[in-house]
């Protein structure tokens, strides 16, 4: 078996310099509108490295965008319902990150939410399979997915502008977006000089094999030249995939360190505090009240004004694969403990805050999304602990666009946690670290995190705290160590997970490797 190099005809002496290469790449969704960091972030950042870049997107027209060229796809012919429904409610989501809907870390009570008792009744007959399995979240998925015409559909949104891209240079890939287009152009583009590269920004889950859409994916990422993940592990796991499909080429997979925008950071920690925030912050004043409100009360309750010992901060989606269910299953079985242990609801209230931002979600559209009904599930236990805690959860969506300044300079102080039952890399923990060096404050991860596995890799595993995915029992003990662990060391391990952090300096689009 070898390594795929691309087939175009020209010689060394026709290629393009680095400096006039020509780097498109495709993103699913609008960026008419300012959006919260991912990948429109990492594109801006590409720009400003002076790449020349387009964007296809699905935007309605043609813009220039933050030192980038933005191609709008053609418009939407139908209602994108299902579309999103095949891409996170039931299809694809799931099996691209099964740990998050099976019991592998998904709590009991989180899968009998998303999974309506009706349906766990037909499936349990038509699959011999229990609830939380594997095999039973396959079997659902295929009987209550819309049909995957839906994907091939979108893609043909973004035929004529693939038909524009020209020869000799760069088409990045990203995620499982972009599968149809790499379908249907790969081998065209190919021939034309074009270097292909794609990106993996999810879990490489082992059991993709296991549905048709999975096997389909592999061969279509074994279609480009250059393929990138987050960690050591994904890369192993996607090596192993692809040799297991038995193709006479595979291209050259590598771990790419996606950087952290640490000028913001600075930015951030430099303009805004406490006696200046309703200013500093653009447009503070239009944010909504709850967001207003969450705002105020953290920089009511740092260290340096309040007695408030610890505050934990989560900047989580409400989403599986980011196990809401358990950090907050964890708060509460800490807090009983403190209860138990002689301490009072007053005294709860003076020792702790817990702050959720991005922690409001879209509810379930129809019984059988399973993204839908897992927001409704959190939804509601979040609501019986600030009933049962008041004072203590308070919870807002992100802050987004230029307001997004604002995160790094409420993050300070705080313990950060991410329940992760599974996901790519985990971005959020890696600012907090970077942001609360020096400061007493733990970083929570949960061990399926692309951050915990690379920094264990690493040898970093004891610079913060990894509980164990999907176990209530293990983060519950990751609270306890972060309200009592030892500062000193603490800090010292920081600064070198620290530094293993800022040098993560990966263009998330890339030059052919030479």
């Amino acid at each position: 078996m070898t390594k795929i190099a691309n087939q175009g005809t020209s010689t060394e002496s026709e290629k393009p310099s680095e400096s006039s290469l020509e780097h498109y790449t495709m993103f699913p969704f609008d960026l008419a509108q300012e959006r919260p960091g991912g990948l429109p972030s990492a594109f801006e950042e590409a720009a400003q490295r002076g790449k020349n870049l387009t964007i296809y997107t699905a935007d309605s027209q043609d813009f220039p965008w933050k030192g980038a060229q933005v191609k709008g796809a053609d418009p939407e012919t139908r209602d994108p319902s299902d579309r999103f429904k095949l891409w996170f409610g039931t299809g694809i989501w799931q099996w691209v990150n099964p740990d998050a809907h099976t019991e592998t870390a998904a709590s009991p009570e989180a899968l009998r939410a998303m999974y309506p008792q009706e349906v766990v009744e037909q499936m349990r007959l038509a699959s011999q399979s229990q609830p939380g399995s594997l095999e039973f979240m396959h079997a659902c998925v295929e009987q209550l997915r819309p049909s995957l015409k839906n994907e091939a559909v979108f893609g043909q949104r973004f035929e004529r502008l693939m038909a524009g891209v020209p020869p000799q240079s760069v088409f990045n890939f990203h995620d499982f977006f972009a599968k149809p287009l790499m379908e249907s152009h790969a081998t065209r583009l190919r021939e034309k000089g074009v270097h292909l590269t794609h990106h993996w920004h999810t879990n490489i889950a082992l059991s993709l094999p296991d549905s048709k859409w999975g096997r389909d994916m592999l061969r279509a990422t074994a279609l480009m030249d250059e393929v990138f993940v987050h960690t050591d592990v994904y890369k192993h796991r996607l090596e192993t995939l692809l040799e297991s499909l038995q193709l006479e080429n595979t291209p050259t997979v590598r771990r790419f360190d996606i950087p952290i925008d640490t000028g913001l950071i600075a930015r951030s920690l430099q303009s805004i505090h406490r006696d200046n925030y309703q200013t500093s912050i653009p447009n503070f004043h239009t944010l909504p009240e709850q967001t207003q409100s969450v705002v105020q009360e953290i920089f009511r309750t740092q260290p340096e004004v309040s007695t408030v010992k610890h505050r934990f901060m989560s900047l989580d989606r409400i989403d599986p694969v980011k196990g809401n269910d358990v950090v907050l299953s964890a708060l509460d079985a800490h807090f009983k403990e403190e209860l138990k242990s002689g301490k009072t609801l007053e005294d709860l209230q003076a020792d702790y805050r817990v702050f959720l931002i991005g922690a409001i979600g879209v509810h379930a559209s129809d019984e059988s999304n399973l993204w839908g009904r897992y927001v409704e599930h959190v939804t509601d236990q979040l609501t019986d602990l600030q009933t049962r805690y008041p004072g203590i959860f308070w919870s807002c969506s992100a802050l987004s666009g230029a307001q997004r300044i604002a995160v790094p300079a409420l993050m300070r102080g705080c313990h950060s946690i991410s329940g992760t039952a599974q996901d790519g890399f985990g971005l959020a923990v890696s600012e907090s670290a970077i942001i609360n060096e020096n400061e007493k404050a733990a970083v929570i991860a949960g061990s399926n995190s692309g951050f915990s596995m690379q920094m264990i890799d690493e040898g970093l595993g004891d610079a913060f705290l990894h509980p164990v995915s999907g176990s209530v029992d293990s983060f519950k003990d990751a609270l306890k160590q972060a309200t009592f662990r030892s500062s000193d060391h603490v800090v010292h391990r920081r600064a070198e997970l620290v530094n293993k952090l800022r040098s993560r300096n990966d263009s998330i689009i890339v030059d052919p490797s030479k």
